[in-house]
């Protein structure tokens, strides 16, 4: 029999064979104050960089700014805060370490996204857990994502009308990721090994690079995360030159409430920019879930400067697989104007 989790506290529904949590009792007596306590900082944060930081270094221009949109149109419905709340191959992206506490043994993401200009972005991630003893779990992902700026750009070497000639600029992430957590201490790390890869005009490039992360549920429906993006990722270019990307550190936790029908998130988020040799950015990521009903979800969030929202339906197939069907519309960043849709498809099993 399968039963659909949304928080860790309930693997144990998950499947026949799963194995049993340990108990959690010291956690109970002052969970209540932990939740509060963790919630009121991280409302204090996002307030004050709010107030503190109100202006922003955009993400175009650097290189591989297209790892920065995010993945799974349930994160992205909740203003990009998946870095605590993401529990399937998603997580592959947002947080390797909650690989290990997905609800079902394997998962599997696909994901488009609908953009103007003749842009296309693309997601495909495909994960597995495995129990390896009765405390440690084991999990490992795959990732692609792949990014267009379109196929019919034009070149021109002075201001004319007619270009000098046409071009395609392309770009591809692929990733390989690995889990390692206790079940009796709730508790995981992960890693991500990428490559990517390039391909401007005639000019082409590759790369690698790794993020590291930590999760940990520290009361039942309590989550907190933090994820260390592109520790060390760089993009080597025929002519011998390099672009470093940017390191990225997420730092996001999940309440959940109402017996699970409510669930509250947040990000924080800091960009190192290597050349300027500082912190140069901070952004802030708010977002809600509620349940309607048990498979309806509606959704909404702030993703620093844009609002989001977004709907999930989830079902099961013949008790083999649950299935969820999630769509979130967010502003158009390349341009006052627009809007950006994000469809995706994520199947337990």
């Amino acid at each position: 029999m399968i039963v659909g989790a949304r928080c860790l506290s309930d693997i144990t529904l998950a499947t026949s064979d799963a194995v049993p949590l340990p108990p959690k009792e010291k956690w109970h007596m002052d969970s209540y104050w932990t939740r509060k306590t963790l919630l009121g900082i991280l409302t204090g944060l996002c307030i004050l960089l709010t107030v503190v930081v109100p202006n922003r270094m955009e993400a175009a221009g650097q290189a591989a700014a297209y790892l920065r949109e995010g993945v799974g149109a349930r994160a992205l419905g909740m203003g990009n805060a998946g870095t605590a709340v993401s529990q399937d191959a998603s997580a592959a992206y947002w947080n390797p370490a909650s690989l290990a506490f997905m609800p079902l043994p394997a998962s599997f993401v696909a994901q488009t996204v609908i953009l103007g200009w003749e842009r296309s972005w693309s997601y495909l991630s495909i994960a597995y857990s495995d129990f390896t003893t009765g405390d440690e779990k084991f999990s490992y992902a795959a990732s692609w994502i792949s990014f267009s700026a379109g196929g019919d750009l034009e070149a021109r070497a002075v201001n004319r009308p007619e270009p000098d000639h046409i071009f395609r600029d392309s770009q591809n992430m692929i990733s390989f990721s690995v889990s390692a957590g206790s079940l009796r201490d709730l508790f995981s790390l992960g890693l991500n090994v990428k490559m990517i890869f390039h391909s401007l005009d005639t000019e082409s490039a590759n790369g690698f690079g790794f993020d590291l992360g930590l999760w940990n549920e520290i009361a039942v429906g309590t989550q907190w995360g933090v994820v260390w993006q592109d520790v060390y990722t760089t993009l080597g270019w025929e002519d011998w030159h390099a672009d470093r990307v940017p390191a990225y550190v997420r730092l996001g936790a999940a309440q959940y409430f109402l017996d699970k029908q409510l669930l509250l998130t947040g990000d924080l988020g800091l960009e190192f920019f290597h050349a300027a040799g500082a912190f140069r950015d901070m952004r802030v990521h708010l977002g809600l879930e509620y349940f309607l009903m048990p498979a309806l979800a509606l959704r909404a969030g702030w993703d620093t400067d844009r609002w989001t929202t977004g709907v999930g339906w989830e079902f099961y197939i013949q008790k083999a697989a649950w299935v969820h069907l999630d769509y979130a519309l967010a502003g158009e960043r390349l341009s006052d104007e627009g809007i950006t849709q994000f469809i995706s498809l994520t199947v337990n099993f």
